[in-house]
């Protein structure tokens, strides 16, 4: 009986002692362990959905297809719970959409037209005084806010490796100029108005030039023509679009709660720049030149009459990208920095199309003792040009957590691209032709500066 009894004991103490060793083995609840011991909440998203073999191949895929941390769920409350290492980041799909407003810079200053080359000083005493062109430029086109989209369409697995599509969608400005005064005639002399738009040309080839033929065979040379236009209108359109690819790796979390995700890939970056001119007016107006001891002679008002040219600038940046993206949780509000750098090469093709004095042929013949050698002309010209471009970009945003999955989101971007090309400024008043493409003035810095708002879902 006794031996039975002394049994039962040892038995029940080893029963005892084994249990409570399992207690004190038991690992507390937010430990920092990488493995859950009991009682452990897992309501930050740190469940073990891992896939079982972390170096399975990956295939096609640019991350493992299995290594899916979280599932979307967009109605869920959203995490805001301090506890422990706070709310963690998401995984798996994930997509932004912004509504962009920006302001894109102006080009620098340059006038429409040139100083003329041949100019003989009985000109300046005319009506049409050259001294009167070149007030008209390119300041038209200001830092005005123009509207586009921006999407980005992504993957986070639980190996912190990750990949991102973002595409810039057509964010477009278009501005307008015109310059008008009408021209006026006083006893049947013509008499121009002081702002009336004058537009003056290099032309080295004298196709502007003006000649006379005195009944004792003189020749005179009155100098150019100028473009003595009635009305001018002005359009210049410029529209951004873009692509990029990037690898993403998102760093161990900070000591305060944040995060680092480095982005690196390639993109592609296009400022597309149209600038038109259209000038018409007083082609079918005369005007009369007196020279003492010799008489008059008649000369077509305005020989450049129902005029256009049209000038395309595509820059088109392509290279490497690399990036760095910092961002914090406190509560329903998401912080996050983002700095972005390209180093591109910069493909410009600029194509210009112009057509001058369209109604130059009603004009002929009206004075036989002058000449103009000017009959309308018109050309369709293309430049390529590959520089250097530069490109750096920085998103400020600020996020409110409405759901699980869903947030609201605000900021501003600013973006600089050095070594592009304006189309205003590549036209050439100079040119042989009149109006050409000048190969100078592709070496501009283009700023963007503006806010975005719109949704990111389960970023």
């Amino acid at each position: 009986m006794l031996s039975n009894r002394t049994a039962i004991q040892l038995f029940a103490c080893v029963a005892v002692a084994l249990s409570t060793s399992g207690a004190l083995a038991q690992i507390p609840a937010d430990s920092g362990a990488d493995y859950p011991g009991p009682g452990h909440s897992w309501e930050e998203g740190g469940a073990p959905f891992a896939a079982g073999e972390p170096s399975s191949f990956h295939g096609l895929f640019p991350v493992a297809p299995g290594h899916v941390g979280s599932y979307a769920q967009p109605f869920a409350p959203a995490r805001t719970s301090e506890f422990g290492n706070g709310p963690r980041p998401h995984e798996g799909w994930f997509f932004n959409y912004q509504r962009l407003v920006w302001s894109l810079s102006q080009p620098a200053t340059s006038f429409v037209g040139a100083h003329p080359i041949n100019s003989v000083p009985a000109f300046g005493t005319n009506i049409l005084n050259p001294a009167n062109a070149l007030t008209i430029d390119n300041s038209f086109i200001r830092a005005v806010p123009a509207w586009g989209n921006l999407w980005e369409l992504g993957y986070m697995d639980d190996t912190s490796y990750g990949w991102m599509v973002g595409i810039l969608d057509h964010v477009s400005q278009g501005q307008y100029e015109t310059k008008d005064n009408p021209i006026t005639f006083v006893d049947g002399i013509t008499s121009v108005g002081v702002g009336n738009p004058f537009i003056t040309f290099g032309d080295p080839n004298g196709l502007l030039e003006a000649i006379g033929v005195t009944d004792d065979g003189l020749v005179i040379d009155f100098g150019q023509l100028p473009g003595a236009f009635e009305t001018i209108l002005m359009r210049n359109n410029t529209t951004l679009n873009g692509v990029e690819a990037l690898r993403i790796y998102r760093a161990p979390r900070l000591h305060r709660g944040g995060y680092f995700e480095v982005l690196y890939g390639a993109r592609w970056f296009q400022m597309v720049d149209g600038y038109e001119v259209w000038a018409f007016g007083k082609g079918l107006q005369t005007f009369t030149f007196f020279v003492q001891d010799e008489g008059t002679f008649t000369f077509p008002f305005n020989v450049l009459d129902a005029s256009y040219w049209g000038t395309m600038v595509q820059n088109n940046l392509v290279g490497p990208e690399i990036g760095l993206r910092w961002f914090v949780q406190r509560g329903h509000w998401v912080t996050s920095v983002e700095g972005r750098f390209m180093a591109a090469a910069n493909f410009q093709n600029v194509n210009q199309k112009t057509m001058l004095g369209s109604l130059r042929q009603l004009n002929d013949n009206l004075d036989p003792r002058t000449s103009i050698g000017f009959i309308g002309l018109a050309t369709n010209s293309h430049v390529y040009n590959t520089t250097f471009s530069p490109l750096g970009e920085l998103r400020v945003n600020v996020a409110y957590a409405a759901t699980r999955n869903v947030n609201i989101k605000v900021g501003y971007e600013g973006l600089v691209v050095g070594n592009v090309s304006r189309a205003s400024n590549r036209v050439d008043y100079n040119s042989p032709n009149l109006v050409g493409i000048t190969p100078k003035s592709n070496n501009e810095v283009f700023f963007v500066n503006g806010l975005n708002f719109g949704v990111e879902i389960n970023r």
